[in-house]
């Protein structure tokens, strides 16, 4: 018996896990898809003003809330293009004072 209420109490806690770990990842497929929509749009003329207000005005569609400003970082290739680099941690909590912190990072270059 107390063999099986381990077992449950082991599924119990990865089942947790999940449930609180899920969103962050779908709000992470959200960010990729954000990124791939800004990668897609083939103006050569956009600043990186235009990147950046672009960029989260698809978050806040999706209604992103976990990336800032300070996370995305464009800098200016010698083609006119733009080394995209977005690297974000979220901190989900997940039992009284156990946190989960997971890191995301995405690199790309935007023309």
């Amino acid at each position: 018996m107390w063999g099986v209420m381990a077992i449950l109490a082991m599924v119990g806690f990865v089942g947790l896990v999940a449930v609180r770990l899920f969103p962050l990842y779908f709000d992470d497929f959200k960010v990729t898809t954000a990124l791939n929509t800004i990668k897609g749009d083939a103006d050569n003329s956009r600043t990186s003003a235009d990147i950046t207000t672009q960029f989260f005005r698809n978050l806040s569609i999706d209604n992103v809330n976990c990336v800032r400003q300070e996370d995305l970082q464009l800098d200016p290739k010698g083609d006119g293009s733009f080394a995209l680099r977005l690297d974000y941690e979220v901190r989900v909590p997940i039992a009284y004072n156990v946190d989960a912190v997971v890191k995301f990072s995405h690199h790309q270059v935007v023309r």
